[in-house]
């Protein structure tokens, strides 16, 4: 379950039937939250705090309507952001001539995004370090989160390679 299936599934738990708000509307309030996190790690990577959130115009109880901690907004944070540069990646690779070269793209291209200049580096870090501290606190949710959408691009590659007698 993605991060915005479980945050809906929070909203909607947490409301009396009577209340329950279309899934739709949920799913573009959690992700205006995810969005805002996403400007403040942009900022001030991980010492941003939920005040800072209010400042972006997330109501504090509509925060925790959907999530529970900060700590769970910022695995929504890297789930949307690997997932968002594995697409780019299977868009990059999709004219290469074979797993092997596909897959030597994708992770040259993991290791590249965090030596380039540009805005989102310091969110290309900031998951990076994120995800080993929330390693420790979230294992099954941080491999859901961080590492999943990129084991997904990978091991087709990488079975693809193993039928062809690649690897």
């Amino acid at each position: 379950m993605s991060w915005a299936e479980r945050s809906v599934e929070r909203s909607v738990r947490l409301r009396a039937p009577s209340l329950e708000r279309s899934r739709a509307r949920s799913a573009q309030r959690a992700r205006v939250i995810v969005d805002a996190a996403r400007r403040l790690f942009a900022q001030k990577g991980d010492a941003f705090t939920t005040q800072d959130l209010v400042k972006e115009g997330i109501a504090l109880q509509t925060f925790y309507n959907y999530f529970a901690s900060k700590d769970e907004l910022v695995l929504a944070v890297i789930e949307d952001v690997v997932s968002e540069y594995c697409a780019l990646y299977a868009e990059g690779a999709r004219d290469l001539p074979d797993p092997i070269a596909r897959l030597r793209f994708y992770i040259v291209s993991s290791f590249d995004l965090l030596d380039e200049a540009g805005v989102d580096v310091a969110t290309s870090r900031f998951v990076v370090s994120a995800q080993w501290r929330l390693q420790r606190l979230f294992p099954h949710e941080t491999t859901i989160a961080a590492i999943k959408p990129y084991a997904d691009l990978l091991v087709p590659e990488i079975e693809a390679g193993v039928k062809a007698g690649l690897l």
